[in-house]
């Protein structure tokens, strides 16, 4: 009976452009050397990437508590 293990990945790996260890393409970070992945390299996505989304959302939130406030204040 043959194990799971034993049979060769397929996930995809990709070198790390710090250190060159084989690294899992949706991983952020090299286990190896610690350096963090941008868009492009072996996974993940940049903080210039995720940035304006959170903004969007931090604004949201704000126009609703501005909403709430709001309507508390006239009851």
């Amino acid at each position: 009976m043959a194990e799971d293990w034993d049979e060769p990945d397929d996930d995809a790996t990709d070198p790390c452009p710090e250190c060159g260890a084989q690294v899992y393409s949706d991983a952020d970070q090299c286990p190896e050397c610690g350096h963090w992945f941008v868009d492009g390299e072996a996974g993940g996505q940049s903080w210039s990437e995720r940035q304006p989304r959170m903004l969007a959302w931090m604004g949201y939130a704000v126009v609703a508590l501005i909403v709430l406030w709001i309507v508390v204040t006239m009851l």
